[in-house]
């Protein structure tokens, strides 16, 4: 039975092809063709040629005024869907699927609440107020005609639409990082032999490639209380640890990659201390997972909910990191499905101070943790995960 993975936001379903050729599940990815550049499979493996042929160039698109024109011909849609026995998709996929008379097996929603499924508050024009009643119509139309939902985030705001739409949804989230590729020799180039000798210089490495963004908020319909990365809290902590460790063995590794750029390194120029931080490039994730074999602490995100990639890369290759989540365990376990992985858990500068005194004073006490944080992302996500994917479609192969 051959199976189709339509999107490829945040590199999920590319993760989610391999996990599942891995378990002999003839899979392959589907790309929509505005998928940002940044997620492009070729950004995700240095094995690019093993997994092409398994990789396909549609025309659709996730969703906008191309997806509604795409959805009235519906035999546009079937020349990309009529190979597959089963179709795993996001964005607009549920709707794509029910314009050719046939159902999405699993929707892979990538937006808070599902995408097309809210009220857009912020659009003021005719055009595109008239653009996702559509989308919102044929979505909702999709989805009634879905085999499953899969969610992992069981929280009230995330499931309000559904649940309005009287939609069922199952508490199960998407591989975010396929972490079963070695990089050889000649995968390190030239730009991360230069990177690894400069973390090589420091006894301490500490690494965020979140974006940086915590200054030029944006107004979000999905999120009236966003507050950004609050990457500010991880400089002025550092900031802190800088001015009252006397060995100062640790370095803060940070990406140009993000609006509040310029605001950064201003904020480290006035807290004086340049010296400590060194900028690097905007990178690849192939590039980023090299990196962090060499990196001791993670530096995520200080908002308060879930982790997104970057927090998943940290646990894929057991990384302990700095984030902060406002919930209580239990509370996290009801919502997720799943118990809390270590992570320095705090949105307070003098707490991360703190974390990386200890740090320095007990290297080793820390050492246990990564092994621990890599066997909660294959039990968790990852490789665990996939299995849960490939058992809905042995099944569906059975009835059939």
């Amino acid at each position: 039975m051959r199976v189709g993975i339509l999107g490829n936001m945040n590199y999920n379903h590319f993760a989610l092809m391999r996990y599942l050729r891995d378990e002999g599940v003839d899979a392959y990815l589907l790309l929509y063709q505005n998928e940002l550049e940044h997620f492009r499979p070729i950004n995700d493996t240095f094995n690019i040629h093993k997994w092409e042929k398994y990789i396909v160039q549609t025309d659709l698109s996730f969703g906008d005024f191309p997806a509604l024109r795409r959805y009235f011909s519906p035999a546009k849609i079937k020349k990309w869907i009529d190979d597959f026995d089963f179709v795993i998709g996001n964005g607009f996929a549920p709707a794509y699927m029910v314009a050719c008379k046939r159902k999405l097996n699993i929707f892979t929603p990538v937006t808070i609440g599902g995408e097309y499924l809210r009220n857009m508050a912020s659009l003021k024009g005719f055009k595109d107020r008239v653009k996702h009643a559509f989308l919102k119509h044929f979505q909702i139309k999709g989805l009634k005609n879905t085999d499953y939902i899969f969610t992992i985030d069981q929280s009230q705001e995330n499931l309000f639409h559904f649940k309005k739409n009287k939609l069922t949804t199952k508490p199960i989230g998407m591989p975010m990082v396929y972490n079963q590729e070695i990089p050889s020799v000649e995968n390190i180039n030239n730009k991360l032999r230069r990177v690894i000798s400069e973390m090589g210089k420091a006894q301490i490495v500490i690494f965020s490639h979140s974006r940086l963004l915590w200054k030029t908020l944006p107004k979000l319909d999905v999120d009236k209380n966003y507050k950004g990365k609050r990457n500010d809290i991880l400089i002025k902590g550092f900031a802190n640890y800088i001015n009252h460790s006397k060995q100062r063995t640790a370095r803060l590794f940070l990406l140009e990659y993000g609006v509040d750029v310029k605001a950064t390194k201003e904020l480290i120029s006035k807290l004086k201390i340049d010296e400590y931080v060194t900028w690097l490039p905007k990178m690849s994730r192939k590039e980023i997972m090299i990196l962090l074999d060499y990196v001791d602490i993670g530096a995520n995100e200080f908002h308060g909910r879930m982790w997104g990639g970057t927090g998943w890369e940290f646990l894929s290759k057991g990384v302990p990191f700095f984030h902060y989540l406002d919930i209580s365990k239990e509370r996290f376990e009801t919502i997720y499905n799943m118990p809390i992985p270590f992570m320095f858990n705090s949105n307070k500068s003098e707490q991360i101070s703190k974390y990386i005194l200890n740090f320095e004073a007990n290297p080793k006490k820390y050492e246990y943790i990564r092994a621990d944080l890599k066997k909660w992302f294959n039990t968790n996500n990852g490789v665990e995960l996939a299995k849960k994917y490939s058992k809905v479609i042995r099944n569906f192969e059975e009835k059939q």
